[in-house]
């Protein structure tokens, strides 16, 4: 059976003082019609507590559902989940995501 493979890129733009993305999983495989998701974890270095700002990129052609939770966190900063719903003719290969992350 036909898969598709989601990878998830992470950008980051600061300033001064600076925080860490974590993501988990960095990639996803799964079959048409299935879900998937993943986690983003930021921790702040510097003694940065200010807001983190988030803009998700999905291609035009993935003709799935791509929901981010927020987009943007407050300090504690918490977890940030990308879900993803195909549907069954969602194209098979590979489809790249990119998360910007910037104060």
């Amino acid at each position: 059976m036909k898969k598709i493979t989601f990878l998830l890129f992470l950008t980051k733009l600061s300033f001064s003082q600076s925080f860490i993305p974590n993501i988990s999983p960095i990639s996803n495989t799964i079959l048409p019609g299935q879900s998937t998701s993943f986690n983003v974890n930021y921790t702040p270095i510097g003694g940065y507590n200010a807001s983190i700002f988030l803009q998700l990129t999905v291609p035009s052609c993935l003709n799935s559902s791509v929901n981010l939770s927020s987009n943007s966190v407050n300090f504690p900063y918490p977890t940030v989940t990308i879900n993803i719903s195909t549907i069954s003719s969602v194209p098979i290969g590979v489809h790249n995501l990119i998360l910007k992350s910037y104060n």
